[in-house]
């Protein structure tokens, strides 16, 4: 009977102290905070330029929230997500998290991006080339931020003027004997493609010289550059017909390819997909 009773003291002091072990858990539970203020180093118009794009735009500063838990303050790690979204609309967007620090400094290069990109790729969608109001807002967290994490605390926005956000977007030109500026790695404003986002795709539509004394058109990704450089394939023959043909590209270090003909004077519609490496020419 000895060895049952050890063993069932033994079982019977364990208990006890997992009961005790628990009774001295205690749970943090979350009790207040201050919402932080943000201010930032410039009030004024933001000018934005593609040359100036490593220069900085916008430093943010902001206050400790001071959280508060049942044990005392907080000595938990403290994020915060710098947000902004166009004056006057319902909606913040995500601009950058910080994870540590009060304050942030964002270059010409960083806020631009966030401007132009477009609404599902996380930015603002804002047209290149006039000035736009934005409204800034700095919201702390602890944990994983979540619409329901019952520890945002979001400061009140200011507003800011960004003069003239650039345009991002990928560039391509047409050039050659086939259109007005003849063989210019500068062509006018007039040759260049507008692009699309959602297809990824540029076009264009305008005059074209077709014929058997006209050598064609090319497409420059770089105004003041020859390469990259992009025709059909050296291997193929220009086409001169309507229709979807295969693009090649010099990127710099590798043969021109040649460039593609249109049937007859006319006007024609380009369609230029780089990623998948074709045009399609229609009238």
């Amino acid at each position: 009977m000895k060895p049952f009773i050890k063993s069932f003291l033994t079982i019977i002091f364990l208990s006890i102290l997992v009961i005790s072990c628990k009774k001295d858990e205690k749970q943090l539970i979350y009790e207040k905070g201050i919402n932080p203020v943000l201010t930032t180093d410039n009030t004024g118009t933001v000018s934005l330029a593609k040359v100036n794009s490593a220069n900085d735009a916008l430093t943010l500063f902001w206050t400790n929230p001071e959280y508060v838990l049942n044990t005392g303050i907080s000595s938990q790690g403290v994020s915060y997500n710098i947000e902004m979204r166009k004056h006057g609309d319902n909606s913040y967007v995500s601009f950058a998290v910080v994870n540590s620090g009060l304050q942030k400094t964002f270059n010409q290069g960083d806020i631009n991006g966030f401007l132009t990109k477009d609404l599902p790729s996380g930015g603002l969608n804002v047209p290149s080339d006039k000035p736009v109001v934005v409204d800034i807002r700095v919201t702390s967290f602890l944990g994983s931020q979540t619409a329901l994490n019952a520890t945002n605390l979001s400061s009140a926005p200011f507003t800011v003027t960004f003069d003239k956000p650039y345009n991002i977007d990928p560039d391509l030109w047409v050039v050659g004997d086939a259109t007005t500026a003849g063989w210019t790695n500068t062509p006018p404003a007039s040759q260049k493609l507008a692009y699309d986002r959602a297809s990824k795709t540029f076009s264009i539509t305008m005059a074209l010289s077709g014929g058997s004394s006209i050598e064609g058109f090319k497409f420059l990704t770089t105004s003041g550059a020859w390469q990259p450089q992009w025709g059909v394939p050296n291997t193929s023959v220009s086409p001169g017909t309507l229709g979807t043909f295969a693009l090649a590209v010099n990127p710099g270090n590798a043969s021109d390819p040649n460039a593609i003909k249109v049937p007859s004077n006319g006007t024609y519609t380009l369609v230029v997909d780089l990623i998948n490496k074709k045009v399609t020419i229609s009238q």
